[in-house]
C-alpha cells in the first residue's frame, strides 16, 4: 500500500513593512516529506505578505483646521 508524503509548511508571514507600505512577501513554504514507499508531499504554501503599519500623515491632516472655541 503506498500512499503519498505530507504537505510541507506553509512558509513564514512576511516581515512587517515601514509605516504606510506592506510587508515583504513570505518566504515559500518547506518542501513535503517522502511518503513510505510513495510520493513526495507537495511544497507547502507561500507565506502571507507582511502587513505595514498605516501611516499617521491622513489622521494628521484631518485634524488641522480644528480650533478651540474662544469663549
Amino acid at each position: 500500500m503506498c500512499h503519498d508524503g505530507d504537505d510541507g509548511a506553509p512558509g513564514a508571514t512576511g516581515a512587517r513593512g515601514p509605516a504606510g507600505a506592506t510587508g515583504a512577501k513570505g518566504a515559500s513554504g518547506l518542501p513535503g516529506r517522502p511518503g513510505l514507499h510513495g510520493a513526495t508531499g507537495n511544497p507547502g504554501a507561500t507565506g502571507a505578505t507582511g502587513k505595514g503599519a498605516t501611516g499617521i500623515g491622513a489622521l494628521v491632516s484631518r485634524c488641522q483646521g480644528i480650533r478651540p472655541k474662544r469663549r
